[in-house]
Order: C-alpha cells, then sequence, then structure tokens
C-alpha cells in the first residue's frame, strides 16, 4: 500500500514529467562576439555590451529562446562556428560571396560603408592616408581587409597594409605612430574616434558599390535556426526595439528597413528566405 507522502511524491514526478517538454522547449543558443568592437560589442564592468548584445537579449525574449554570448577574436568566430562551438555569429559581420560558402547569413540588418582614420593636427587626407606608401592599419579577417587588397593593391596602389586582430590595438598603433592611417567599418570607427576625440580624426568615408551589409550568420543547414533569427530581426525592426538600440549607442543614425538590401549571390537570400513570408 503506498503512503500519503509516497503519493504526493509520485505527484510531483508525474507534474514534473509532464514539464518537461515545457523545460526543454527554449532553445540556448551560443552566440559568438568579439568584444573590442565598439558600439557593436564590447564589455563593461564585466557585462557584455553594445547594439549586438543588446538586440539579441531583446529577440530571444520576443522570440522565448535563450542566449548565452561567448567572446571570441574575430577571425576565430567563423571557424567557431563551423566547428559548433557556437551557434550565431553576431559582431558586425559583413555578408561576403566569400564567406557564403562556408555559413548561412540572416537577412541584413544593418548598411555600412568605410571610415579612414588618422592622426589628429596631421595633414593626411583619405587619398593620402590610402596611397603612396602608407602604412595602412586594419582588422585581419575582415571585408575591410579584402577590400585594401582587391581594390588598390591589387591595383598596384602602393601601401603596407598591417593587419590585427583587435581593432582596438590597430588604433592604438595609429595613436602612437606606428601606423598613417587605420581603416573600419563607419560604425566602429565612429566609436573609436568618440573614445579618441583629442588624438584621431575620421579622414573620409569610401562608399562601397553595391553597399556591404551585415547579418547574423549560422551554419549552412541549420534552417529552423535561421528562419527563428530572420523572424526575430524582422519583429525586432518592426517593434521599433532596434530603433531604441541603435539610437542608444548612435543618436544620429538613420535607421534603415530590416530586411536590408540582399546581395544576389548569397544562397541563404534565394526564395523561400527561412522564416519570412514570401
Amino acid at each position: 500500500m503506498i503512503s500519503k507522502p509516497q503519493k504526493l511524491g509520485l505527484f510531483y514526478i508525474a507534474c514534473l514529467i509532464a514539464m518537461l517538454p515545457i523545460l526543454a522547449s527554449a532553445k540556448t543558443v551560443v552566440v559568438g562576439i568579439e568584444p573590442a568592437y565598439a558600439p557593436w560589442a564590447y564589455v563593461e564592468n564585466g557585462e557584455y555590451e553594445g547594439i549586438a548584445p543588446d538586440a539579441l537579449r531583446t529577440m530571444a525574449k520576443q522570440q522565448d529562446f535563450d542566449v548565452k554570448f561567448k567572446s571570441l577574436p574575430f577571425e576565430s568566430l567563423i571557424p567557431a562556428l563551423r566547428a559548433e562551438k557556437i551557434d550565431v555569429v553576431a559582431t558586425a559581420l559583413t555578408v561576403s560571396k566569400k564567406r557564403a560558402q562556408k555559413i548561412a547569413f540572416t537577412v541584413p540588418w544593418w548598411q555600412v560603408n568605410m571610415d579612414v582614420l588618422v592622426r589628429k593636427g596631421s595633414d593626411t587626407n583619405i587619398v593620402t592616408a590610402l596611397c603612396c606608401g602608407a602604412r595602412v592599419g586594419t582588422q585581419s579577417g575582415t571585408t575591410v581587409r579584402q577590400w585594401l587588397q582587391d581594390s588598390l593593391k591589387a591595383n598596384g596602389v602602393d601601401i603596407d597594409v598591417h593587419t590585427y586582430s583587435a581593432g582596438t590595438t590597430g588604433v592604438r598603433d595609429l595613436i602612437s605612430g606606428r601606423l598613417d592611417s587605420y581603416i573600419s567599418d563607419e560604425t566602429p570607427a565612429h566609436g573609436f574616434q568618440k573614445h579618441h576625440s583629442d588624438k584621431i580624426r575620421i579622414a573620409g568615408t569610401v562608399k562601397s558599390h553595391p553597399p556591404q551589409v551585415y547579418a547574423l550568420g549560422v551554419r549552412k543547414g541549420d534552417k529552423k535556426l535561421l528562419g527563428l533569427l530572420n523572424k526575430a530581426e524582422v519583429q525586432l525592426y518592426e517593434s521599433e526595439k532596434w530603433a531604441e538600440i541603435i539610437h542608444q549607442y548612435l543618436p544620429d543614425a538613420s535607421i534603415t528597413k530590416v530586411p536590408g538590401s540582399m546581395p544576389s549571390d548569397i544562397p541563404s537570400y534565394q526564395k523561400p528566405i527561412p522564416g519570412l513570408a514570401q
């Protein structure tokens, strides 16, 4: 005969078993970020801050999944994604055909140009910063690095390119005089300039044609997560939370529509696009 305490114990066990599908339904998505790329991602008081962490936290809340951040150097993010050490790449990831051979992209959520930083007080302009033997710094593993190679060096422009695993290190070399210029996507460039306003300035902007866009990266074949994130990006934009996050870090930025311009040579942009009503 089962005693009353035993019956209660069996009842609680049955309740827990019944709740297992609910408890298991909240997927934890591991998001890889490079936290030295303000305002997209950085560390403050031991917490991950910036556009990407804030956006992913809001998306997770809206779509009912959990998010966990993992710090990695930028050039390690895509290898970590392919090795299943992370589920998403989220730090200022520019969409490119070369990267699309290795990973899948969510719909674009930001359009970018490139800014050239030089020391304040120097007479360097955007032309002399990118020619005539200039020592030009940029971040390794980026489309900016590829642009310097394909558009300048491959066409005979005389520049000495130095690459860095973290943009902050390159900016320090610019300030100390080891570089003549440093080039990066415009959003982090404005963050660097704001942080070192007494030491560096923006010499000019390089506008890419066709426009370059940022998106999140996921593993090829993971259409379920791709669809979830596509839906989450659009809902984030439509809820106006995206504009709030952007303007918290970039008060004067114009908010472009999400999804943004989708390059035609990217496989994950071929219809039907996962997560979006066609």
